[in-house]
């Protein structure tokens, strides 16, 4: 019988695990994949942040926006709207 390098005994464990779930809150940024390609770039998606959680949003899809000295702000909830809308110089940052 052949030895187990320690490691290949750890994937195995690991695998019966399931990964853990996404979190409502700001994007932990792109993925290696999308730093090299520019993947969203080459989608010609056009991407916002939610300036109240700091959610990535789809500009063309986005459910929700203010309109603030000018600027256009998009939103991933109706929650991050309001809020906006009851303090906007408080999210509206350069």
């Amino acid at each position: 019988m052949g030895s187990v390098a320690a490691t290949e005994v750890m994937d195995k464990e690991l695998a019966r695990f399931p990964a853990p779930r996404a979190r409502h809150g700001p994007p932990a940024g792109p993925s290696r994949q999308e730093e090299k390609t520019g993947a969203g770039e080459c989608r010609g998606e056009s991407m916002s942040v939610d300036p109240v959680c700091g959610m990535s949003v789809d500009e063309k899809k986005a459910p929700f926006a203010s309109r603030h000295e000018g600027r256009q702000f998009y939103f991933c909830s109706k929650g991050c709207k309001e809020a906006f809308d009851r303090s906007p110089t408080k999210y509206a940052k350069a």
